[in-house]
């Protein structure tokens, strides 16, 4: 394990790393409040980032490549944000996102030859929003069929 954030770590920044070599990159379970930014998360056995069963972690501005399974793996996410990353190379799809997981996917690089967002197995309450602006909105504040619509239209994407 490269660096693992796991309870009742919060509010823990990642910054500037060069992280490459292990199983898994980064991984963030079960917490909250948590930053990964400007590291260059590279050649690991698994996925680059992990994030998993947390609440308003952020991943931004990092090179997440040639990992061999996922870049970055969301799995029943709250409140997370992928911003700004380069992404390319990894193994599978470039980001995954499965579970009751709300995300935002905004201003990323993909490698066009690479695999891209891949929406998995999520339910109807998920809400996964790719492109716009960075933030986020309250989820009290989107009505339940117009987060169902956006999931079918975004599911249409990709697939497996």
């Amino acid at each position: 394990m490269g660096v693992r954030i796991v309870t009742p770590a919060s509010s823990t920044f990642i910054q500037d790393l060069e992280i490459t070599g292990w199983n898994h990159g980064v991984r963030i379970v079960d917490v909250d409040k948590n930053l990964v930014e400007t590291s260059n998360i590279h050649t690991n056995t698994d996925t680059g980032v992990e994030a998993t069963n947390g609440a308003q972690n952020i991943i931004r501005n990092s090179e997440i490549e040639t990992n061999t399974s996922y870049g970055i793996d969301v799995i029943d996410e709250d409140q997370l944000l992928i911003d700004g990353n380069s992404l390319s190379g990894n193994g599978l799809a470039q980001i995954q996102v499965v579970g009751r997981s709300l995300v935002s996917i905004v201003r990323n690089q993909i490698e066009i030859a690479s695999d891209g967002i891949l929406i998995g197995n999520v339910p109807a309450e998920a809400l996964v929003k790719i492109g716009g602006s960075a933030t986020w909105p309250t989820p009290s504040l989107v009505p339940s069929a117009l987060r169902t619509t956006m999931l079918s239209c975004f599911a249409l994407l990709r697939t497996r």
